[in-house]
């Protein structure tokens, strides 16, 4: 009886492996496309036929792009666990000696891309990270969802950068919003598929906001992030003209170091660190 149940068990496996390469193909290798398989499952937040478009081989980014998504992950967990409001994290990897002062490491060379998106069934927010070749190949060891976060902008609006401005920077009473919602937000360099660069530096993107969406090098951040609480999750968009527009604010008040920036605010003690 034991040996049969062993017969029962090599049959029940091999007809197992037989279902499974019908099912894959054969032509691309079985194991390749049963690792693939077993990984979509744990993927819960991404849809199948974005699957088959961007997954391809696995694919790695370069140390210091993976060190500054995991450094985002992290600030922003921080910041929520923190509990506080109107308060400023920072996820910075580089500095501004190293050039152009975002918190990311340069994208454009590596054609990375960081698109965010609010699910609202889940109340989570979803981080996929792109890049490989033409920059279009899900980095599947970097997903990650953040429970309970909302993704914002200070843009949108001159009265909403404005609002801001003068609460933060300025340090005066405003009534009115100081942030925009914003249920998708991309990160990239728009430049990164050309052969010659008008201007370096990283970009954000949020759909439905055209007036910055063409801008380049227009998230000059510092790395600063910032909360006004419940879950709510803001960058800052940056412009080089004026002390704000509706596009974001001037990135010496963001990235810089002089007077009335968020890190010298942030040094003298009248803002909040979360």
């Amino acid at each position: 009886m034991e040996v049969a149940g062993y017969i029962v068990s090599a049959v029940l496996i091999s007809i197992t492996i037989i279902i499974l390469a019908f099912a894959f193909g054969l032509d691309g290798g079985l194991s390749e496309k049963i690792v693939n398989a077993v990984q979509g499952k744990t993927d819960q937040f991404i849809k199948e036929s974005e699957q088959e478009a961007y997954r391809g081989d696995l694919v790695k980014l370069p140390d210091e792009q993976e060190k500054a998504i995991f450094q985002l992950n992290e600030t922003i967990h921080q910041m929520l666990r923190s509990g506080k409001k109107d308060c400023f994290s920072n996820y910075a990897t580089v500095s501004a000696q190293d050039g152009m002062y975002n918190g990311f490491p340069p994208l454009q060379e590596e054609g990375v891309s960081i698109v965010i998106n609010y699910d609202q069934t889940s109340q989570a927010t979803n981080f996929k990270i792109y890049g490989g070749q033409a920059g279009e190949q899900l980095v599947t060891s970097l997903l990650f969802s953040i429970e309970g976060m909302k993704p914002c902008v200070i843009a949108g609006s001159e009265e909403i950068v404005g609002n801001f401005f003068a609460k933060f920077i300025e340090k005066r009473e405003v009534a009115g919003d100081y942030y925009s919602l914003a249920n998708s937000i991309q990160i990239l360099d728009p430049d990164a598929d050309l052969t010659t660069y008008d201007e370096e530096g990283n970009s954000i993107r949020v759909p439905g906001y055209p007036i910055f969406n063409n801008e380049y090098n227009n998230l000059l951040d510092g790395g600063w992030i910032f909360t006004p609480g419940s879950g709510l999750i803001c960058f800052i968009p940056t412009t080089d003209v004026n002390n704000i527009d509706s596009s974001g604010i001037d990135d010496d008040y963001v990235s810089g170091e002089e007077e009335n920036s968020i890190r010298s605010r942030l040094r003298d003690g009248s803002l909040e660190q979360c």
